[in-house]
């Protein structure tokens, strides 16, 4: 299909490229402050700067495909983002009910959880 890719998708790109760097780079330099404040235990200092350069990763992706203009060049980056927000979203629910009693983890819920639901609505609507 294609077509010029629509304002609330761009928005959605513009959006999670800036939520996902800022916790990126809080994992990268403030891991034990981040994970302490959701109620996660830390074991190591690998796996959440891990973690924090995957986000980069991801909503760098989010920055590139925000700077497209057609938006079947950025079908598969929306792909990625539902599955990458699928597979979080059932994650953060199983650390909320079995692991962290925290608000903070209900917060990452919930943006998993509104980035999900952006996606996919604009994945429905565009293709």
């Amino acid at each position: 299909m294609a077509g010029n890719i629509p304002r609330g998708l761009e928005w959605a790109f513009l959006i999670h490229f800036f939520v996902g760097a800022f916790l990126g780079v809080a994992l990268l330099i403030f891991q034990e402050a981040i994970l302490g404040g959701v109620g996660w235990p830390s074991h190591d200092d690998v796996t959440p700067r891990l973690l924090g350069a995957a986000l980069i990763a991801i909503s760098t992706s989010s920055l590139l495909a925000w700077r497209e203009k057609e938006l079947e060049k950025v079908k598969i980056v929306v792909e990625m983002e539902l599955v990458w927000l699928a597979v979080g979203l059932v994650v953060s629910i199983y650390g909320v009910i079995f692991i962290a009693i925290n608000w903070l983890a209900f917060v990452v819920l919930a943006m998993f959880g509104v980035f999900f639901a952006a996606f996919a609505y604009f994945y429905r609507k565009a293709y």
